[in-house]
């Protein structure tokens, strides 16, 4: 079971719901994983850690019949309210 570290989802709960939520790990580029720290607000991960599908946009994945995260997404700004920040 995956756990969303900016907002809590749970993959048990939200696959149940929302079967296009996907739980994505922090990149292994430590620029780019400070990068995604930073624009979270967080102030580390552990390797574990995940960050769920609502916090990136459509342009943040390669087209196809999978979703995969590009390997230079960054997660939108997001506040604890749980919007993203245009």
């Amino acid at each position: 079971m995956h756990k969303c570290i900016v907002c809590g989802n749970r993959s048990i709960k939200t696959n149940a719901k929302r079967e296009g939520v996907r739980y994505h790990g922090f990149p292994k580029n430590d620029n780019l994983s400070r990068e995604w720290l930073k624009v979270l607000g967080i102030d580390r991960c552990h390797k574990w850690q995940r960050v769920c599908s609502n916090h990136f946009i459509e342009e943040n994945y390669r087209t196809g019949k999978k979703r995969f995260l590009l390997p230079n997404a960054i997660p939108q700004p997001y506040n604890r309210n749980g919007f993203i920040i245009i």
